[in-house]
């Protein structure tokens, strides 16, 4: 479900009659831009490896004769891991007091 929400959203409102033998690099940078410059990195990861995936599938299929998105992800800007924020050790006390005391 996620992914073809994610499809549905983003790629299949303008790609919708597009024939995969016509879909290119050029064209899916400039459909997935706007979300870079929003800042959804993580979007945009999520749907260069989506679209490169189609497109292998075409390639083995015999429906296309070569993948012309491989490596697109490197156009765009990385997502920045971020970890979970954790406790000071010096915070652990209050913590377990706010556990103690909760109803």
């Amino acid at each position: 479900e996620d992914i073809w929400r994610s499809l549905t959203l983003h790629v299949f409102p303008s790609l919708r009659t597009t024939p995969i033998s016509q879909i290119n690099a050029p064209v899916v940078i400039e459909l997935l831009r706007p979300l870079e410059t929003k800042g959804s990195l993580e979007t945009v990861k999520r749907l260069t490896q989506r679209l490169n995936e189609i497109m292998t599938y075409g390639v083995n299929s015999g429906i296309i004769f070569a993948n012309p998105l491989s490596g697109i992800r490197a156009v765009f800007k990385k997502p920045k891991k971020q970890n979970m924020a954790a406790l000071r050790p010096e915070e652990l006390p209050e913590l377990m007091i706010a556990i103690a005391n909760a109803s």
